[in-house]
This record gives C-alpha cells, structure tokens and sequence, in this order.
C-alpha cells in the first residue's frame, strides 16, 4: 500500500506542474506557462504514473503483507492518518479540478475558493489533529486503553492539574465572589484528595 500511495503522491505532484505550468490554471505560479512545455509535462506525468502503476501491477502478487494488528494500535492510526490525509488530497483535487471541468463542459467560469475548502478541509484536519495527539500513546500491534491511561497520565496527576486550574481561574472571576468562592472550593478539593489535608 506504501507504493501506490508513493506513486499517487508523485502523480498529483506532476499534475499540479502540469496544471500550473501549462497555462491550464490562471495562478501566480504560472509565471512560465507554456504550452510545449505542457505538453512535455504532460508526457513525463502519464510515463511516470502508467510506468508505476504497471510495475506496480506487476509486483503485487510478490508484495508481502505484514503480520496482523488491531485496530487499536499504533499501526492502526497510521491506516486512519492514511486515509484521512488521502481524503484530503482528494478534497484538494476536486476543488482545483471541478472549475476546468465545468469550463470544458460549458464554457462558464465557476471559482472555488477559501469557502469551499473551509468547509469541507477543516472537518478532515480536526481529527488529524486529534490523531496525531493520540496516536504516539499506542503501542504497536495491540493497544490496551486501561495501560494507555496508566502509563500516560497518573490519576492523582490529572487531579493535581485539575485543581490548580480551577484555582488559576479565580482572577479571571473577581467580579463574581460566588464563583470564585466556588472554584476555590473545587480545586481545594482536588488537591486535598491526593494530599489527604
């Protein structure tokens, strides 16, 4: 799976100087858009891609899967980072494609601009994010959650924090005596359950 993924990256890579370079794509990078050399790109993009996706092809029956894992495990992230960063990418090349589509189509201009990929690029990212946060915590092959939490983060550790944060935020409330009496009260109480005062 590495390989095709290696080959598709290579290819987007030569779409984008073929789109951009060929003068295909109004951009400020098309600085040198010229129509031969389009063509040239265009030669070396469909070489490149063909050849490695023939050899590719060809290999596979001799390509070996490696030995199984869980879906908890740190291989397992690496599958859903795979697939959340090639959604992405496929995002990304809908969004730089669909107005020369509709150009050739109908011969109107169509913009896609900072809408559409806030729209659908952020909520791919937030879990990317997340994952990328979570995912060095779980051992290969097979991750248990109760030995994540256990090794990661002691409970009387979280409490500590948790109750100097609640008392931290006591300034943030001095127009509320109530509130700060509150919090005071809750961070107190945290702290006394692990020092036991």
């Amino acid at each position: 799976m590495d390989y095709l993924l290696a080959i598709i990256a290579f290819s987007f890579c030569l779409l984008g100087t073929f789109i951009v370079r060929s003068g295909v794509l109004v951009s400020v990078h098309a600085f040198a858009s010229d129509p031969s050399r389009g063509l040239y790109i265009l030669l070396l993009l469909v070489f490149f891609t063909g050849g490695g996706l023939a050899l590719f092809a060809k290999r596979a029956p001799y390509l070996k899967s490696g030995s199984l894992f869980k879906p908890l495990s740190r291989e397992g992230a690496l599958v859903i980072n795979n697939i959340i960063f090639a959604s992405a990418a496929a995002t990304v090349l809908l969004g730089t494609l669909y107005p020369i589509f509709i150009d050739a189509i109908n011969n109107s201009k169509v913009s896609v601009g900072p809408p559409y990929f806030e729209a659908v690029f952020i909520p791919l990212m937030v879990p990317a994010i997340l994952l990328c946060a979570f995912s060095p915590m779980l051992s290969w092959k097979r991750a248990i959650i109760d030995n994540i939490i256990e090794r990661n983060w002691k409970l009387d550790e979280i409490k500590m924090i948790e109750g100097l944060l609640f008392i931290s935020m006591l300034p943030l409330h001095s127009d509320n005596l109530e509130r700060q009496l509150a919090l005071f009260c809750i961070g107190i109480e945290r702290l006394n359950e692990i020092f036991g005062m």
